[in-house]
């Protein structure tokens, strides 16, 4: 199924396929494994794309999911190919470890690697793996993004994206890209979730446990109200992604970077 791949590549592919945490998108396999409700796929999804765009489609795309950072996922990974292993190492110039991604996308047919995640202020960052290795790599650290006054870029191919007629991976990143700009609200929001406050002699609502200025009861309200409307749409986006990666937690997925 899995063509020139190493039997070691092709043992893990089928390992954590079991668990999830590798996706074969466009399997008769996958759909039968996945619950109907729910989800973009039915029964006769895969034969209704065969009728339209013949079956080359088929099998091009794994994703595997990394957010929770599993050490031996990813121990794994840098076994079977050195550039995972250089992936999980970045640093920036200034030595500091690159926040590491939340996904990997596979195209078997391009043969490119896009990397998809949540950086500093859970802001979204995506980059084709290899030439992301290259860039980081290039020997004057001041011209990183520049060769020969030549912008290097990072993105994957036009055609890494032609064979996904789902638009799966453009799915999973506008749910990510959301989820990062609500986390990043709720983040910046004071006191807690509960907005637990005292009100004192001057009339005004104090948060708990905060060194924070008075709120008007309106302001208590307006807050409360935040809380909900941004937890509301970060338990939509979860809910979305957890129909496809089962083991995706909330706590995984919010770098906490700021």
């Amino acid at each position: 199924m899995y063509y020139g791949g190493t039997s070691n590549a092709v043992e893990f592919i089928e390992k954590h396929k079991k668990s999830s945490r590798v996706i074969d998108f466009y399997s008769d396999e996958h759909i039968k494994s996945i619950s109907q409700k729910n989800s973009i796929y039915s029964k006769n999804t895969l034969q209704n794309l065969d009728k339209q765009f013949g079956k080359k489609y088929r099998n091009h795309l794994l994703a595997i999911y990394i957010g929770d950072e599993n050490k031996e996922l990813m121990n794994e990974l840098a076994t079977i190919y050195a550039p995972f292993g250089k992936l999980f190492s970045l640093s920036n110039r200034n030595g500091w470890p690159l926040i590491k991604p939340d996904f990997l996308f596979i195209n078997l047919v391009t043969q490119e690697i896009l990397c998809v995640g949540l950086g500093r202020k859970n802001q979204i960052f995506d980059y084709e793996l290899h030439k992301k290795i290259k860039n980081n790599e290039a020997e004057n650290a001041e011209d990183r993004d520049i060769i020969n006054n030549k912008v290097i870029s990072t993105e994957c191919s036009q055609e890494f994206y032609e064979l996904d007629h789902l638009q799966i991976i453009k799915m999973i990143i506008k749910n990510l890209e959301t989820l990062g700009e609500y986390f990043y609200e709720w983040d910046i929001l004071p006191g807690n979730s509960d907005v637990m406050v005292e009100k004192r002699s001057d009339g005004l609502y104090y948060l708990e446990n905060e060194d924070h200025e008075g709120l008007t009861k309106s302001e208590v309200s307006k807050l409360e109200a935040d809380y909900k409307r941004y937890d509301k749409v970060i338990i939509s986006c979860i809910a979305n992604l957890k129909n496809i990666f089962p083991q995706i937690e909330r706590y995984d997925l919010n770098t906490g970077a700021y």
